[in-house]
């Protein structure tokens, strides 16, 4: 209990929000309400913090201390004609991506998106069909991105259904505009087919509340690479069943980064399936992080699955030693020895 109001005491002190399943009836009642009222407090700090880090955010390059910045050449002089024709746009768009090639920091008020933008309405299939070539950021890909959804309208739904199987980040305006249903076919064609989704896709799937939907849905969270947020998109969905994808998927990061935001995260989710080897990699994790944030989160998710007092090497020993005969009870959510043991 002493090690447990340390914890506490530094966290509040550090100023840190522990990210945890609330569904957990056995949180400590304290502990939730001493963080709801830092979560108040510093919440004027956060939009604060929020704004600068917007205001001073890196461009979107590869971080190399050799690092050469390289921006677009020549976008000055390309010009959108008045009245243009179809062949004129295509034009237009093509020197802009041709001026692009050699750029190799991307930022969503770079010059081209406006530019994009330009051509109109009328001219948002032309802009779709640039889309679907790009390949990468300097193919125009980055910039489309961000000119595309300003030009999408509630008129559009035939459009966008159509390209999304070709332009995934479109999921995202499926979903704004609640086309979902209509969308139903590419959808899960596109969760079959398609290894590395955005995630808006998979929010557009489960809102379908589909249990034909499920079996795809399992399958693409075992091989996700964000298996974190991809739970959060789909735990909650009625009748879902995911004990046994919970296993295969925490199974499958067994041999990644020790210490990884990914590893982490979903190591929180399967000690709360009653997966033991995730708590022991929580434990060995809060023994090599130096990171103070870390620290707190990986302590508070331990001792919310464990009870047993102790340092954290006398309870990775407790686990270990009893591993057979500890059983994991999901109605408080701890880990505890079969009863007569």
């Amino acid at each position: 209990m002493k090690y447990f109001n340390f914890i506490l005491a530094m966290l509040l002190l550090a100023g840190f929000t522990v990210f945890a399943d609330s569904s957990n009836q056995d949180v400590d009642r304290l502990m939730l309400e001493q963080l709801r009222q830092l979560n108040r407090q510093s919440e004027g700090t956060r939009k604060k913090l929020d704004a600068v880090i917007k205001a001073n955010s890196p461009r979107h390059h590869i971080h190399n201390p050799n690092f050469v910045e390289k921006k677009a050449v020549g976008l000055d002089q390309i010009k959108l004609p008045d009245k243009p024709t179809r062949k004129e746009v295509r034009q237009y768009i093509s020197k802009i991506i041709k001026a692009t090639k050699g750029q190799n920091s991307f930022n969503d008020k770079d010059q081209q998106v406006k530019m994009y933008i330009a051509v109109g309405h009328a001219n948002l299939d032309l802009l779709l069909e640039a889309r679907c070539k790009a390949r990468s950021m300097a193919d125009g890909r980055y910039h489309l991105d961000y000119a595309i959804p300003k030009l999408i309208t509630e008129r559009d739904k035939k459009a966008v259904i159509s390209f999304l199987l070709k332009v995934p980040s479109l999921a995202k305006e499926v979903i704004k505009y609640g086309w979902e249903f209509d969308a139903r076919k590419e959808l899960v064609e596109g969760l079959k087919s398609r290894p590395n989704l955005p995630l808006s896709w998979i929010m557009a799937v489960s809102c379908l509340k589909d249990p034909d939907t499920y079996p795809d849905l399992i399958e693409y969270f075992i091989v996700s690479s964000n298996k974190f947020q991809v739970y959060k998109c789909i735990k909650d969905l009625p009748g879902i069943k995911l004990d046994d994808a919970i296993g295969e998927a925490w199974d499958m990061m067994s041999g990644g980064r020790r210490n990884s935001y990914e590893r982490r995260k979903f190591a929180y989710i399967a000690a709360g399936y009653g997966k033991i080897d995730a708590v022991l990699a929580i434990i060995d994790m809060l023994k090599k992080s130096s990171d103070n944030y870390q620290i707190m989160e990986l302590s508070c998710n331990l001792h919310r699955r464990v009870s047993y007092p102790g340092s954290i090497t006398e309870i990775k020993e407790w686990l270990i030693k009893n591993r057979k005969n500890i059983v994991f009870d999901k109605r408080t959510g701890k880990y505890k020895l079969k009863a007569g043991k």
